[in-house]
């Protein structure tokens, strides 16, 4: 799943995703808020963290909107130059 899929797929209220592509609400040190993940299908659950590695939803809208902006920037360049410069060789 690559990250707007992350996004696109998070239930509201969800601050974090593990690398299962679980949904958790995490407060700001990672700690588990009400020991509570999320689940489309099952709402709310208690569940130990043990081994899940989390990364913030906010991380991953800041990269999703800097890979937008770095294409729109791309674009511009190849406008003003007048050919792809990722493709032409320096």
């Amino acid at each position: 799943m690559n990250e707007q899929q992350i996004l696109d797929n998070a239930p509201d209220g969800a601050t974090h995703v593990d690398d299962g592509f679980g949904y958790w609400i995490l407060s700001e040190d990672q700690n588990v808020k009400s020991q509570a993940w999320i689940d489309g299908r099952k709402g709310f659950r208690s569940l130990s963290i043990d081994g899940f590695s989390f990364r913030k939803l906010s991380c991953i809208q800041t990269i999703v909107e800097q890979q937008k902006r770095i294409e729109q920037l791309e674009k511009m360049i190849d406008r003003c130059l007048g050919f792809d410069y990722l493709e032409r060789e320096l």
